[in-house]
């Protein structure tokens, strides 16, 4: 089994199942067989049950991933006299009717380990595509994939992590082999890491944006906010010069951040204008001709919660306005929830969410939100109230659900996702169609309804000789007429 490089990742969830054990196997007896593994490290054996609850021979774990290739390397080792099978989660078929005991309620728990590869959603009238989280942030470093489940449950089926530094683009990088086809990285230097660009750094972003799971080169860009950050000016341009060089080399789209630098930041981009294949900018604007002025360019525009703080109304009013010389492009706006920044919570608008729309599911995100996100931290299942706030914002123009497919074709048009990503082909997508395969359940739940309807067209037929051959309709008449 090929090992992972540990390396990669900073500390989100793996799954391990493990095989072949006795069906009297404890959970204690797991915790001593893997006892040198888990010393340091606070992790939940489960057993796998029938409905009945007999075992069914493996159980189940979620490790840390720098544990992953220690837990493998147990494969073969001999607990209870059987010799085990330690896999990855995704190696091992696990059926649906599968229970997990687990020792600390004694109650039987599902779903399977398998789910952090296959999120369920709850029916949620439309799908959303966040255009920029940054999930390698130590603020996620020990809840990832609580992160990424909140997300997916809230109808945030696809993420692109930006990466602001290169340690944090390789972490995104293995973030996206793990959860592939759902999340999408970044390569790229922001500009408070500017002044550590190198050689070395160029070469390992080069690398990094080589990989299919690599959709984009950025964050880069200028940032004059403060004295600090204006003294490293000339090296904040020559790191962002060079990532548009490199942008333009590997024909990937460009992710510019701006602070206070707009002059500075649209000459540079105007500069490379006709050779570069697309670009978005995240930014606050001071008035609403700078948003112009990107609009004008040809440059797409990021929206995400900083929007919506009262402080911030440029983009608001130019959401809501509709003089013709400033009309919005619909079709150059991104969504993204740049997470943990920038939380949506703090937003005054936030007092009218639950009143806009009746449908149950949508009450459900918002619950979700209010009970993970708060004022200095947020979460990409903020995503959907951030819809809802942006369709009140523009008025009759949209309904939420066309919003929602207009700002999700808008992303996947930006990244380039109808062609191949990663190790496997994305899928162009619009509306209720941006979700994954049918599921086998829906599969099984169609063939039952046709075998059901088979054997009742046979018990009729078979009714029905049964009766000619023995004359039983002729008896049945006889009687009647008898009475």
């Amino acid at each position: 089994m090929s090992k992972i490089d540990s390396s990669l990742f900073m500390s989100p969830v793996k799954q391990i199942v493990i095989g072949n054990i006795r069906k009297d196997t404890t959970i204690e007896d797991l915790k001593d067989c893997f006892s040198q593994l888990i010393k340091k490290h606070d992790v939940s054996f489960r057993i796998a049950v029938d409905k009945k609850g007999k075992q069914k021979g493996f159980a189940a774990v979620s490790i840390p991933i720098t544990l992953v290739n220690d837990f493998l390397n147990y494969n073969g080792r001999n607990m209870k006299g059987h010799r085990i099978t330690v896999v990855l989660s995704e190696d091992f078929k696990i059926s649906k009717s599968t229970r997990w005991q687990q020792e600390e309620t004694g109650v039987f728990k599902t779903p399977s380990p398998n789910q952090y590869n296959s999120l369920r959603s709850m029916p949620f009238l439309y799908k959303l595509f966040d255009a920029g989280v940054y999930l390698t942030h130590p603020k996620f470093s020990k809840n990832a994939l609580n992160v990424i489940e909140r997300a997916q449950s809230c109808g945030v089926k696809k993420m692109v992590v930006l990466g602001a530094n290169v340690h944090q683009c390789e972490q995104a990088l293995g973030l996206c082999r793990l959860f592939s086809g759902s999340l999408f990285c970044t390569a790229g230097l922001g500009p408070k890491h500017a002044p550590f660009w190198t050689d070395e750094a160029e070469t390992q972003l080069t690398q990094i944006a080589s990989s299919g799971h690599c959709v984009a080169i950025g964050e880069c860009g200028l940032d004059l906010s403060t004295d600090e950050l204006s003294s490293s000016q000339s090296q904040q341009l020559y790191a962002f010069e060079k990532q548009i060089q490199l942008s333009i080399k590997l024909k990937k789209p460009l992710v510019v951040i701006e602070k206070q630098a707009h002059i500075e930041t649209l000459s540079l981009l105007q500069k490379y204008k006709d050779q570069l294949v697309d670009v978005v900018v995240s930014f606050v604007p001071e008035n609403k001709a700078q948003i112009v002025k990107y609009v004008q360019e040809g440059f797409y525009i990021y929206i995400h919660g900083n929007v919506f703080l009262p402080q911030n109304s440029c983009i608001k009013k130019w959401l809501t306005d509709s003089d013709e010389e400033t009309n919005v492009p619909f079709d150059r706006l991104l969504l993204g929830s740049a997470a943990p920044y920038h939380s949506v919570f703090r937003c005054t608008d936030i007092d009218w969410y639950p009143r806009q729309f009746t449908d149950d599911t949508q009450h459900k995100s918002f619950d979700i939100m209010l009970k993970h996100c708060k004022d200095n931290y947020s979460e990409p299942c903020s995503l959907p109230s951030m819809l809802v706030m942006m369709c009140c914002m523009v008025g009759d123009r949209f309904t939420p659900r066309s919003l929602a497919e207009k700002l999700t074709q808008n992303a996947v048009t930006f990244f380039h996702l109808d062609k191949s990503v990663g190790e496997e082909a994305s899928v162009k997508v619009t509306g209720e169609k941006f979700c994954n395969k049918t599921p086998a359940s829906h599969h099984r739940r169609w063939s039952f309804f046709v075998v059901t309807a088979l054997v009742v067209v046979a018990a009729v037929v078979l009714l029905g000789v049964v009766c000619v051959k023995y004359s039983v309709l002729d008896k049945v008449g006889a009687l009647y007429n008898l009475l």
